[in-house]
């Protein structure tokens, strides 16, 4: 307690960094942040937070934020994202 006020971290589905990629890898998947929508790959996960403070609060907190998915589904997002932006872009370039 820090003066009447909790600090509460949402409890996330993986434990750490390390559980992220083994899950992932276990069930070839990708690694996705559903705020900012952005992919990885296990190998690319790794390199980028393997050396973070696993008991953070900001790497608990980015945890509730990941999940892991079939790339395929990524590949099909991003798909229907670029043909609707091809769609509006064209739509504007006419007189």
């Amino acid at each position: 307690m820090n003066g009447g006020y909790e600090f509460r971290v949402p409890k996330p589905r993986f434990l750490s960094i390390g559980h992220v990629i083994a899950e992932a890898i276990e069930h070839y998947c990708w690694i996705f942040n559903k705020e900012s929508l952005r992919w990885w790959t296990p190998d690319e996960f790794y390199a980028e937070f393997h050396a973070k403070d696993q008991n953070s609060v900001h790497v608990l907190n980015f945890l509730t934020k990941i999940s892991i998915r079939d790339p395929r589904t990524g590949i099909t997002a991003a798909f229907k994202q670029l043909s609707e932006l091809e769609v509006k872009h064209s739509e504007e370039k006419k007189p």
